[in-house]
Parts: C-alpha cells; sequence; structure tokens
C-alpha cells in the first residue's frame, strides 16, 4: 500500500469507479471522473492512472523520465496517454519533446492548458527526425547485409558428396587465421620448446 501524502486542499486520494488514485490537481480529478463515465458509456476499453514511467536512457541531467497521468485504451485496441496540465513549464515541454524523440510511436493526448505553437512545432520536429533516423538506419542495415558477402562454410566430412546431407546448424562458419606475427598467433600456435 502507498505511504499516506500530505492533503493539500487540491491533491488527494480519490475513488474513481473500482480504482484508487492519488491525484495531483483538480484537473486529474475531473479527467479521471470523465474517463470513468466514457468507459461506463462503452466509449473506452479501460483507463489506468499513472501505471508507467517512460526513462530516457541517453539523459544525464534531469528530466531523465516522464510519468503521463493517464493510460486509455480505446474500444478499437488503439492506446493513448493522457497527460493533464493547469499551465507548461520549460520542463513539461522538454520531457514532451523527448517523448518525441525516443519514443515516436506513443500519442499523447494533452488535456487542459494548450501549447504555444512553437513548442508544437519543436516536439513534432523531434517526432520527424526521429522517424527519419529510423528509416535511414534500417535502409543503411539493408544496404549492408546486400553488400555483405555471406559467410564462408567448411566441410566437417571432407567432401561435398557427404556435406550434401548436412544442414546449415551442422555447418560451421570459417574463421581466418591470425597473420603470423600477431598476438593472437603467438599465444594460439603450440610451444615447440620441448625435445
Amino acid at each position: 500500500m502507498r505511504p499516506a501524502r500530505k492533503h493539500n486542499g487540491v491533491a488527494g486520494w480519490a475513488e474513481i469507479g473500482v480504482q484508487r488514485c492519488y491525484f495531483r490537481s483538480k484537473l486529474e480529478r475531473r479527467h479521471a471522473e470523465f474517463l470513468e463515465l466514457q468507459r461506463g458509456a462503452g466509449l473506452i476499453r479501460e483507463w489506468q492512472h499513472e501505471p508507467r514511467t517512460f526513462h530516457f536512457p541517453d539523459r544525464l541531467q534531469a528530466p531523465v523520465s516522464y510519468k503521463p497521468d493517464f493510460r486509455v485504451v480505446w474500444c478499437s485496441g488503439v492506446e493513448e496517454w493522457h497527460e493533464c496540465k493547469g499551465h507548461w513549464t520549460r520542463r513539461d515541454v522538454t520531457k514532451l519533446r523527448l517523448m518525441a524523440r525516443h519514443y515516436p510511436e506513443i500519442t499523447i493526448a494533452v488535456v487542459g492548458a494548450r501549447l504555444t505553437s512553437d513548442d508544437k512545432e519543436a516536439i513534432e520536429r523531434a517526432r520527424e527526425l526521429t522517424i527519419a533516423e529510423r528509416a535511414k538506419a534500417e535502409r543503411k542495415a539493408t544496404a549492408q547485409e546486400k553488400r555483405s558477402p555471406s559467410p564462408r562454410r567448411i566441410s566437417l566430412r571432407g567432401s561435398p558428396e557427404l556435406d550434401a546431407g548436412l544442414g546449415v546448424a551442422d555447418q560451421l562458419p570459417c574463421r581466418p587465421r591470425p597473420a603470423a606475427g600477431s598476438r593472437k598467433a603467438r599465444t594460439a600456435a603450440p610451444r615447440r620448446d620441448a625435445p
């Protein structure tokens, strides 16, 4: 069970439907009540309050993670995340920009205060850049696969007639020998000091 938190008149525990949640603002609580009405009417399949935290692995300074307020699953099965804000700070916009960069497939709907057009453009640019980078990486990997020759195989039995019965899993990839003066060649070669 979660530890008790101070009730500041705006935030607090509330039971909405069958869920008991700690809401940080009246806007969150009202939105939860609205989602419960939609669920009761059959417009959405389910909703959850703060079920997941998204982490930004390459960030060394704040913000390093983001926890959207609500996860909403529509009747069609489409998943959407809702963020309730009374006003936007630079840090909040940075979190949305990082979400668009690291998780472009996630849809976040903003409830409450509106984003400025500059903020919307910055978030959309981050999402488009990530999608373009992923497509470029996939094209590069495909081109590299086409250019790289297939690995050489060695024979386990000695003759092609006998090898015809071997499956691919039975064949071993051939590795090139280390150069004569290399460190690997010196450590791999047996010593011939003994008489």
